[in-house]
């Protein structure tokens, strides 16, 4: 099997790369922009096919089984079911701002299934949550899952993808964060306007590096201060007043403060802490007027 083309990747992680820019928590601009990418299904020479809007071209049916990695149907209507079973080869699919039933085989039978992105699916409303997003729990093989904008609200549905390295969860109705106990892989998560209130479920997820509780309403960041891998960390708009349990954080390189009632004394005396002894290129600056959100935008994917 030929590895998927970087260009490949990045049409799936950024749902279809031809969007224009939006900001990152109001996707009203759905238009897409660019050559080849419209009502009509295409498929280019890096073994992706995509389709931005519209209903779904009956040509799915005849994709090139053999040589296709990354599938990316946006802003479609589902009215005929994705026949993915013969895909065996597929690394990538992305449905994103999909709506109707998704009609998938098993997501056991593509073996080489890495990437899903189901941003803004909006399944039927006569559909039951856990049964809409039950077939998750087959993709035993994912590295990357986003369920951004979704009504998917139980983490135990994908409590056993033991390969996740990437989750984005933004703005998904979450409450209970203990299912992740389960993932000692994950890497990136991204829980950005999400419900959650306990984050001690986190404490167990030694490995992450990038982290995004912005918008949650956490009071207390006690928790994180095991996480000593982060690099990057958003906690704009909450009502947590300590950055104590933050100091031993020693990789920390991005830290999001916006909106958040903690003095500059505090904050201050974190920077020093946590930049003992780095060098000028390396060293930590608390940001709390700007904002930065990267849970990965239509346009920007996962990275």
């Amino acid at each position: 099997m030929r590895a998927v083309a970087p260009i490949a990747l990045a049409a799936l992680l950024s749902g279809c790369i031809f969007w224009g820019p939006s900001d990152d928590r109001d996707y009203a601009d759905t238009t897409p922009k660019g050559p080849g990418c419209g009502s009509q299904l295409r498929v280019d020479d890096d073994g992706v096919a995509m389709q931005c809007f519209g209903e779904l071209d009956p040509g799915i049916t005849a994709l090139p089984a053999d040589d296709l990695t990354t599938l990316a149907i946006c802003n479609t209507t589902l009215t005929r079911p994705l026949p993915l079973r013969r895909l065996t080869n597929l690394r990538a699919l992305s449905l994103m701002r999909t709506k109707g039933e998704l009609k998938l085989p098993p997501l056991s039978t593509l073996p080489h299934l890495e990437a899903l992105d189901l941003t803004g699916y909006a399944p039927p409303k006569d559909t039951p949550v856990a049964e809409a997003f039950a077939f998750l729990a087959e993709a035993r093989g994912l590295r990357r899952l986003r369920l951004r904008d979704t009504p998917f609200d139980d983490l135990r549905l994908i409590a056993g993808l033991r390969e996740l390295e990437a989750l984005d969860l933004t703005n998904a109705p979450i409450r209970d964060l203990s299912p992740l106990r389960s993932l000692p892989k994950l890497r990136r998560l991204v829980l950005h306007g999400t419900h959650v209130s306990d984050i001690r479920p986190l404490r167990a997820l030694r490995g992450l590096e990038e982290l995004d509780l912005a918008r949650t309403g956490i009071r207390d960041v006690t928790p994180l201060a095991r996480l000593t891998n982060l690099r990057r960390l958003q906690l704009e708009g909450n009502f947590f007043r300590d950055l104590e349990p933050l100091h031993g954080l020693t990789k920390l390189r991005t830290l999001g403060l916006r909106d958040v009632s903690v003095s500059h004394e505090a904050t201050y005396a974190l920077e020093q802490s946590v930049n003992a002894g780095r060098p000028d290129d390396q060293r930590l600056v608390a940001d709390s007027a700007g904002h930065e959100h990267f849970g990965g935008s239509c346009k920007g994917g996962w990275d």
